[in-house]
């Protein structure tokens, strides 16, 4: 749950990134997780004090050779699947996180699943 940690208080990327990598040291001895981390700890944190969704994700992705505007005309199955794998390692799942989020930064409510997928909302309104 590196959330709460990277935003627990708002006292610079530096230092959220930090808390960040100390806290997955309680859990993990491990330098990819921690490359990793660092990069989410950067992103959430500069997206919680202003930055660009798809910008960030896109300046990210980059960063890992990954152009996600190329890749929103396709279809999410296939781009999750197919180019980035759809285990739950690190190395696929963060890139499909990108992806996601990249692409439906203005709302996830046009994505795949909701569309196809109307469930009963249990109580909960839609907007």
């Amino acid at each position: 749950m590196l959330p709460p940690v990277i935003l627990s208080r708002l006292d610079g990327s530096a230092a959220a990134t930090q808390r960040a990598l100390q806290h997955l040291s309680t859990t993990h001895e491990s330098r990819k997780l921690a490359a990793y981390a660092q990069n989410y700890s950067e992103l959430v944190y500069g997206l919680a004090t202003g930055g660009d969704l798809r910008q960030a994700t896109s300046a990210l992705a980059k960063g890992m050779g990954i152009d996600l505007a190329q890749l929103v005309p396709y279809d999410d199955i296939r781009i999750v699947h197919s180019t980035f794998g759809s285990a739950c390692y690190i190395e696929d799942s963060f890139p499909s996180l990108l992806y996601l989020t990249y692409k439906y930064a203005g709302g996830f409510r046009n994505g795949r699943y909701h569309d196809n997928h109307k469930q009963p909302t249990h109580g909960i309104q839609e907007r």
